[in-house]
């Protein structure tokens, strides 16, 4: 076997080009991905027999015992192998992968075959690339790859496709001995007496596993083995037949030809020659080897070669998405059921007018039903006090005039149990909130109890049949491990006062339910499993399950290099991808199946761009395509989204001397609507039975009224090492970042029933609702005046246009989505 081991600057995967004409099973350790670039052979795993023709990709996860069967033909193949600690970022248990099939060709799925052949393509020509962020190119693909091919195949194990520990467990020892001993004399009984077993039995066990006789096996790993000694060293036949295992140069030569079809000095003589290369000649012959997938590559290349400058409005021809519906009878694809709310932060901020009224607008605008709060037993509501010693007092005055004002609006509290009253806490840990809460553990568990039964019976008694409505969930993000994090003790400890608070909403009234606490993710997916574990153990049964997702990796020391997230002087940037919140949420529902919780709702009490607490992207006209690219992409993946926050007017957040900080609110400190909040105003308008969709471009809502249609522009980071992000992103200079985008031009075409219509347009975009935008039209004054702020808030809102078609059973809709963009059609019938 020939392995041309390539370039990876990660030690996350390895790839090469392999030319071999061996039969060989071997137990791989790492998920290996290939295809067949030259010949033919049969790929043997388990009861299956798979002819592998060329062009088919065939893989297999880790710990899968495989073999290529040749039959003295040479084939070539382009390996990827990805190891664990690349999968156990994503898969809880990376050998517990299986799959119903290991192999694809382009006339199976087409789509899954581009998609594959397009992502290995990039990994394999990055190699010979000089790209400054290659390795980070390289390791997105890979992401991309494993999670088509989990989608598309994955399944349980099962007695009928998998073979047992035990059994996987001794074909792992056998190989290993090989492996470290084959360079001995090891005979039959000689591996036989290592294993414990009857050499006559061991044989017929070997022979039914590894579809060849052991001799025939051990002679040739040996000669493989030999191959790299005969090209590139200077070594004699004798000394690497004796290195190899074998007992004379004689011996060795007649298994080499055995099996290569020719003696290992002819052998030597071709491929030294071979060898012997230039580094432009090493290229010239990859894209030799490889060229089917350097098609894809030239292909792929030419298409993400844009610049990373973005004229503020260049005409550019527009890419055509074109649709054609009938909407007298659609069928239903999906229907929204989602909860939708909005978070505040610490409940106490609901006191402040300014807040209140931007949550008023907020209410009637964007139809938001829930406000999530924390920080419910804060010192500043004074809930709990111990005045003198073995005095214990509970004061719910302040904290019911804050849920008096939610409940107000015709909104519905959406509470966080935590935090730790001062009184009650067992030592000083607080978080690093202005406010300072306490998180330590209670330093006497019955008076917590005590303290949460008081809370929920107070609110039954004040509230009545509506607390049935609300909803709760449990502290927040307790995996963290930061200064002045979010809590002080372990997790033993963290468990168990999770369990005692479960058991007094049991207590007070079952129908009261609570979900789990949140952990941040990806960190916090060993948190879950040990959670869930707990759960299980316990007999709780939680109402859902609470995550926060945003954007970015939240272990920049861990994951940089996976995902740029670098940080600026003055901020950090959320370089994110378009499938990474739903990548998030498929695997949490993988690992809450896996721990006996398949049905449990998932709902995001968080949700934003990024937990950063500032992100100059926010700001600009790509937050708004940001918030409609994931809604639309998690109507059948999530029961619940949350966005943070409401407002920039904000505890966690720390002064800034910018105007426009990035703050993750939906207003700014002026009360100024940022583009997150026109998305959710425009997001707001779609109907809840879903007709049509493409979870990156466009989607398709009915009601007995009429239809919308709402079409995005979502553009795409640039991908780009530190050192030059830093150098295209300012305050003033923030859409530099972006990948030029071109615009779309959306042609539809819609059957109705005979009527007249009405047609409203709305229109988002950098000179449309941006309030960002025309600050800097405004020559980007430092010092807002009352004046500019009025200015601002006026013409930061989209355009609408109207019109009406009369007696009529076809409309056709039309508009040019420039990047950054958001068109919103909403038809209704009116006679």
């Amino acid at each position: 076997m020939e392995r041309q081991l390539l370039t990876s600057d990660s030690n996350y995967f390895e790839h090469a080009i392999i030319t071999t004409a061996e039969n060989e099973l071997r137990m791989n350790d790492a998920f290996e991905l290939c295809i067949l670039l030259q010949g033919e052979c049969h790929v043997r795993s388990y009861e299956k027999d798979i002819l592998i023709k060329e062009n088919d990709i065939f893989f297999f996860p880790s710990q899968v015992p495989y073999s290529i069967e040749c039959h003295g033909n040479s084939i070539t193949y382009y390996q990827i192998r990805i190891f664990d600690r690349y999968l156990e970022l994503f898969y809880p248990e990376p050998s517990g992968i299986h799959y119903e099939t290991y192999s694809l060709t382009r006339s199976e799925n087409k789509t899954l075959y581009d998609k594959l052949c397009n992502r290995m393509a990039s990994v394999l020509f990055l190699s010979l690339s000089d790209h400054p962020n290659r390795s980070l190119e390289q390791l997105t693909d890979l992401n991309h790859m494993l999670l088509s091919i989990d989608k598309e195949y994955e399944k349980e194990s099962s007695s009928q496709n998998s073979r047992s520990n035990t059994e996987i467990t001794r074909i792992n020892q056998i190989l290993t001995i090989v492996k470290e001993h084959y360079r001995e004399k090891l005979r039959l009984e000689d591996i036989s007496a290592m294993l414990g077993f009857h050499p006559q039995y061991f044989s017929s066990y070997f022979t039914s596993v590894f579809h060849e006789k052991y001799t025939d096996y051990i002679n040739r790993y040996r000669v493989n083995q030999s191959l790299q000694d005969l090209i590139y060293s200077q070594k004699t036949l004798l000394d690497i037949a004796l290195d190899h295992g074998f007992q004379s140069s004689k011996s060795y030569c007649n298994s080499f030809k055995k099996y290569y079809g020719e003696l290992p000095s002819a052998y030597r003589q071709t491929h030294r020659r071979a060898a012997d290369f230039d580094s432009e000649s090493a290229k010239d012959s990859l894209i030799q080897q490889a060229g089917f997938l350097y098609s894809y590559y030239v292909k792929l290349k030419n298409r993400t070669d844009e610049s990373i400058y973005q004229p503020e409005y260049k005409e550019e021809t527009p890419v055509p998405l074109s649709l054609e519906l009938s909407m007298k009878h659609p069928e239903i694809i999906a229907t929204d059921r989602r909860i939708r709310s909005i978070c505040i932060s610490s409940l106490s901020f609901i006191l402040q007018d300014d807040v209140y009224h931007q949550l008023e607008l907020l209410k009637n605008t964007t139809g938001f039903t829930y406000v999530h709060c924390r920080d419910i037993f804060s010192d500043y509501f004074q809930v709990y006090t111990e005045p003198f010693p073995d005095s214990v007092m509970y004061f719910f005055g302040d904290l019911s005039r804050a849920l008096d004002r939610i409940l107000s609006l015709g909104l519905i509290p959406f509470l966080e149990i935590g935090y730790m009253p001062s009184d009650l806490s067992s030592f000083d840990s607080h978080l690093y909130y202005s406010s300072h809460p306490q998180v330590s553990p209670p330093k006497d568990m019955k008076k917590w109890k005590d303290l949460v039964r008081a809370f929920l019976l107070h609110c039954k008694a004040t509230y009545g049949e509506a607390i049935y409505q609300w909803k709760f969930d449990f502290w927040n993000t307790a995996n963290l491990n930061m200064k002045n994090g979010y809590w002080g003790g372990t997790k033993e400890e963290f468990f168990e006062l999770y369990k005692e608070t479960w058991d007094v909403f049991q207590e007070v009234d079952s129908r009261l339910t609570i979900g789990t606490p949140n952990f941040s993710l990806p960190d916090g997916i060993d948190w879950y499993e040990d959670f869930l574990d707990f759960c299980k153990k316990e007999s709780i049964m939680p109402s859902h399950l609470a995550i926060h997702i945003y954007s970015c990796m939240d272990n920049l020391n861990d994951f940089h290099g996976i995902f740029p997230y670098p940080e600026t002087s003055y901020n950090y940037l959320s370089l994110t991808t378009r499938e990474f919140i739903n990548n998030l949420i498929y695997f949490l529902g993988r690992v809450s199946k896996k721990h006996g919780f398949e049905n449990l709702p998932i709902i995001a009490s968080e949700w934003n761009i990024t937990y950063y607490l500032s992100d100059l992207i926010r700001d600009t006209a790509f937050m708004a395509t940001y918030i409609a690219h994931t809604y639309i992409q998690t109507i059948s993946t999530i029961d619940g989204l949350s966005f943070s926050c409401l407002s920039d007017i904000n505890d966690q957040f720390r002064p800034s001397s910018l105007l426009f900080n990035g703050d993750e609110g939906l207003f700014t400190y002026q009360g100024i609507p940022k583009p997150a909040y026109h998305a959710f105003s425009l997001l707001h308008k779609l109907d809840a039975q879903v007709v049509d969709c493409d979870a990156n471009s466009y989607i398709v809502t009915r009601s007995s009224r009429g239809f919308h249609v709402l079409v995005y522009n979502m553009a795409e980071y640039d991908k780009l090492p530190k050192d030059q992000i830093l150098s295209y992103i300012t305050p003033d200079r923030r859409y530099q970042i972006f990948r030029n985008t071109v615009p779309i031009h959306f042609h539809g075409v819609f059957h109705v029933k005979q009527g007249s219509y009405t047609i409203k347009t709305y229109t988002f975009d950098r000179k449309h609702g941006t309030f960002y935008d025309i600050w800097l039209l405004m020559g980007k004054p430092q010092q807002l005046s009352q004046e500019m702020v009025d200015m601002l808030k006026r013409n930061s809102y989209p355009f609408m246009h109207y019109e009406r078609k009369h007696d009529t059973s076809l409309l056709t809709l039309d508009a040019t989505i420039s990047a950054h963009g958001i068109t919103l059609f909403e038809v209704k019938l009116v006679s």
